[in-house]
């Protein structure tokens, strides 16, 4: 990628209009920074961003983004990425696709990719539906969930309840849906399910769950109990299993302290947390990241990241030309 964003102001103009066609104009940004737009509150220029709002949104736009040859990523919640400061030189989907349709007689329910986690579970347990409270320690949406094959205590929808998922599948023609059974999606948990991290991405749009017939008693009983988890998860989820490591190695492995606006959550080191107010920089946390990484790696240890750089870092070039060199 580069750092150049759009500087033909016919073409950007041009862009917008046919963005805006798809969701509405005041559903488009050019050029404006990822720290006002995402709730993480940090990055960089993004050159365009789009919010959808429904499946078929999600599909028109990710077509056009091909058709313009303009690179694209998809974020619901944004709760596992982390914005370069330098920014983002193109595509930003937005994916606030909400739709929530529950068949009563098979107890099963087919949900947009951009609906959260949470409003999920409540939704279904206000039906007397449960069998996913666990999505409630996981932040972020059903997409996210989905692709990453996000787990808590070892479960996850395709072990749980997942019956299929349908999917946007780009190609040079602009692309095609289909849908995908269990059966084609890998079982192992934080298993992503698409490894593409740049160009044109797959894309979840729904997924089909089956869902069990439980008490609401049974159900918030049960919520109740992951209470302390969904409290120590509200922040930014960026790296895992420090937590599975003793407190007395931890304090040998002397772990690198977090840079300014960081800090680690006080009920669970597994989750770092952007103190908002601060002037944060995302290339100290993601070198902060990498320390942590080295450091538990000289030892018996290894550190889980999962965490999507978000953008344009100078970083990988300078690694790119490193390797290159050692060839």
């Amino acid at each position: 990628m580069s750092t150049k964003f759009t500087t033909n102001s016919l073409a950007t103009a041009e862009h917008r209009r046919r963005f805006s066609e798809i969701v509405g104009d005041q559903h488009v940004a050019v050029n404006r920074s990822l720290a006002e737009l995402l709730p993480i509150g940090i990055g960089g220029v993004v050159e365009y961003f789009v919010t959808t709002t429904t499946s078929q949104q999600l599909v028109d736009v990710a077509k056009l983004a091909i058709e313009l040859k303009m690179p694209y990523q998809v974020v619901a919640g944004a709760t596992a990425c982390l914005p370069s400061d330098v920014g983002f030189p193109g595509l930003i989907i937005s994916n606030q696709a909400d739709s929530i349709f529950f068949a009563e007689e098979s107890r099963q329910v087919v949900v947009d990719s951009g609906v959260s986690n949470s409003t999920l579970v409540m939704s279904a347990a206000n039906r007397s539906y449960g069998g996913i409270e666990f999505l409630t320690a996981i932040p972020g949406s059903i997409g996210g969930a989905l692709a990453t094959n996000a787990a808590y205590d070892g479960k996850t929808l395709r072990n749980q309840c997942l019956k299929e998922i349908v999917v946007f599948i780009p190609d040079t023609d602009g692309g095609k849906t289909m849908t995908v059974p269990i059966t084609e999606l890998p079982d192992t948990p934080y298993q992503r399910i698409f490894t593409s991290e740049a160009g044109f991405q797959p894309i979840i749009l729904t997924a089909r769950l089956q869902l069990a017939q439980l008490s609401q008693y049974e159900i918030f009983q049960r919520l109740k109990q992951l209470r302390s988890v969904v409290n120590a998860n509200r922040g930014v989820t960026f790296s895992n299993f420090i937590s599975d490591i003793p407190l007395f190695e931890r304090r040998d492995l002397r772990l690198p302290k977090p840079p300014d606006g960081v800090r680690y959550s006080l009920k669970n080191p597994n989750i770092l947390t952007i103190q908002r107010k601060k002037d944060v920089n995302g290339s100290a946390i993601r070198s902060f990241i990498e320390q942590v990484s080295r450091t538990l790696s000289n030892g018996s240890n290894t550190l889980d990241v999962r965490l999507t750089y978000l953008g344009y870092w100078p970083e990988d070039d300078e690694k790119h030309s490193t390797n290159a060199e050692s060839l």
